[in-house]
């Protein structure tokens, strides 16, 4: 069993979100192996080498492998291509997807890597601007045995990882959080226009609701105090 503290770590995918997972790796010292379509992709990510290859390669070369691809379709290439990382697939190697997709795919790609004995973890991640700053909350999904091998890579990168449940449970717990951001999004545009059209500055509303609310407590109150069921308050 590989020591937790020589565990290898790769990422594919050096955008936003894995370019920073990247950097953070690199900065707690669990330097990853990388491989982005983009040769040049890590030329700006500090202390991040050179893309190889394939995702095999990375693969090859880790023990986890981040993969923070666009969609879907990304994440099915990346991880069951011809180059891809079960192609290459070893003994003790896991695959944590951060990227958000549906959970069907999510239980579909936990089923190639299961049939090629390679762990799988669906974690979905927030905030994606504080990827390079160890600033992410990782929401992961997957067995116990998994997580518990794979927590020394998430924590070089995270700054909470949180463990939801079986598999597809992490993304489903992304997913739900999206809901309530675009749902405030849409609230929030609802209330202003209110408040607009009764002549009212929108910098007043927001002044009484930070003055009121400065930690945001009420979004989630009623979670908090158990009275939100399927069917409503």
């Amino acid at each position: 069993m590989t020591d937790k503290h020589t565990l290898r770590a790769g990422v594919v995918g050096l955008g936003m979100i894995g370019g920073g997972v990247a950097v953070s790796l690199a900065r707690s010292g669990r330097v990853p192996t990388v491989y982005d379509i983009r040769p040049d992709a890590s030329a700006d990510l500090a202390g991040v080498p050179d893309p190889l290859g394939s995702p095999a390669q990375v693969a090859e070369a880790s023990d986890v492998v981040m993969v923070a691809v666009v969609n879907a379709d990304q994440a099915r290439e990346v991880i069951d291509g011809e180059k891809g990382l079960l192609s290459a697939a070893h003994p003790g190697l896991t695959i944590v997807l951060l990227a958000t997709v549906a959970l069907p795919v999510v239980h579909e790609l936990a089923g190639l890597c299961a049939r090629h004995g390679v762990g799988f973890l669906d974690c979905g991640v927030t905030p994606g601007d504080k990827a390079a700053e160890n600033g992410m909350v990782a929401i992961v999904g997957g067995e116990h045995a998994t997580v518990d091998a794979t927590l020394p890579v998430l924590d070089d990168w995270a700054k909470k990882v949180v463990h939801c449940g079986p598999p597809g449970a992490g993304m489903a717990t992304k997913i739900a959080r999206n809901v309530i951001t675009y749902g405030s999004w849409r609230t929030v545009a609802e209330a202003t226009a209110v408040a607009r059209a009764a002549g009212v500055d929108p910098a007043r509303l927001a002044e009484v609701i930070d003055t009121a609310d400065p930690e945001g407590r009420t979004l989630l109150q009623l979670q908090r105090y158990g009275v939100v069921t399927l069917s409503g308050v």
